[in-house]
């Protein structure tokens, strides 16, 4: 909307650029068109995966424990997002600085960089494993009520599944850096 804003009223600022119809042009567009791709399939990957389990999950759950195991598993599939969104705006946030420092050649700024994405994402990881480990009870009472099967189901698993949070936030950032300095086949595995 902002930028047919400035179409519209702001001309000399901001304007359409004709697109150059030779064959040089496709063929670099589209070899940049496969790069970003490449280097953006193991964002791709994660967010495609985290919607398998969560789909794998939920029929899993059905036919092993009926509705109380998809209502326990329901729980870890809110809390996973958002822990999975922060830790996704730590490493996106140190992206551009690496791939800034990365084009420069500037070594000891990335390293610098990702020593702090890392443990600001370890950190981060931790605090969300212990607390939602050690605090599981109390945190699924928000959910769902004392003593129901689901939530007896959950206070047994939970504290299992917080513990991966803490290697998420790890993951997350290993993926950011390795798309940061073009390493797409690490970023991806």
């Amino acid at each position: 909307l902002m930028a047919l804003w400035y179409t519209i009223f702001k001309r000399r600022t901001l304007s359409l650029y004709k697109l150059k119809r030779s064959v040089t042009s496709l063929v670099l567009s589209l070899r940049n068109i496969w790069h970003m791709m490449r280097i953006g399939f193991s964002g791709f990957l994660s967010e495609f995966s985290m919607s398998v389990l969560t789909l794998a999950g939920n029929y899993a759950f059905m036919r092993m424990l009926g509705e109380d195991g998809v209502a326990a598993f329901c729980i870890a599939c809110y809390i996973a997002p958002v822990v999975y969104m922060v830790c996704a705006a730590i490493a996106q946030s140190a992206q551009p600085i690496i791939s800034f420092n990365y084009g420069k050649g500037d070594w000891q700024r990335v390293r610098k960089t990702l020593r702090i994405s890392m443990y600001c994402a370890i950190g981060f990881g931790l605090v969300m494993s212990l607390s939602l480990g050690f605090f599981a009870k109390d945190v699924l009472t928000i959910f769902l009520e004392r003593g129901s099967n689901a939530y007896n189901l959950c206070t047994k698993g939970f504290p299992l599944y917080a513990a991966s949070l803490f290697f998420l936030g790890i993951n997350v950032n290993a993926i950011g850096y390795y798309q940061s300095v073009e390493k797409t086949l690490k970023s991806t595995i």
